[in-house]
């Protein structure tokens, strides 16, 4: 039941972090703009 939670966010984290990345990319073509 841990590791299955565990796993859960870890896949949350990582989709989190992709669109953090993505956010930032926008606003640095933003920026440019």
């Amino acid at each position: 039941m841990i590791t299955g939670g565990r796993e859960k966010a870890v896949k949350s984290d990582k989709h989190c972090r992709s669109l953090v990345r993505v956010g930032s990319s926008i606003n640095h073509a933003v920026e440019r703009d």
